[in-house]
């Protein structure tokens, strides 16, 4: 079954112009420069093995990840633990841009509703007060990956 969601103009404000699309490097930009030393220090990117463990991930595990790719590594972490922020222009512009690439629509669409489960987003908002923003990131990426 298909449902189509169409948004009347009369549920847009008169002096509302559409979301612009954001960037995946104005988005990276945005996140480098924010102030995210919170979120680094509860980053625990791997896991400390002792013993026979150790002995088997040195052998048959994956390769190390080379140091200048640490910060990169970090940063995504930073990210996915960043909730998303309604005051924040550029979370709103992600969350817009990711609407928009994968329906196909140039209006905005509202920030809560069923439509957003229609995308894959569980529930009505795609950032729940109860879980981690990382689903929101993870099709962030997809999108710029696939369409770009």
């Amino acid at each position: 079954m298909s449902v189509i969601y169409t948004l009347s103009p009369a549920a847009l404000p008169e002096d509302s112009s559409p979301t612009p699309i954001i960037s995946f490097n104005e988005a990276l930009q945005f996140f480098q420069t924010a102030d995210l030393g919170d979120l680094l220090k509860n980053i625990q990117p791997t896991i400390r093995r002792t013993g026979l463990a150790a002995i088997t991930h040195f052998l048959f595990g994956p390769p190390r990840l080379h140091r200048e790719l640490l910060e990169e590594r970090d940063l995504v972490f930073a990210i996915a633990q960043c909730h998303v922020d309604n005051s924040q222009t550029v979370h709103m512009r992600v969350l817009q841009t990711i609407y928009k690439r994968l329906i196909g629509s140039k209006l905005d669409c509202p920030r809560f509703g069923a439509h957003w489960e229609n995308i894959g987003f569980q529930g009505e908002t795609p950032a729940p007060p109860c879980s981690s923003s990382l689903d929101v990131h993870i099709k962030f990426i997809r999108l710029i990956l696939f369409h770009f």
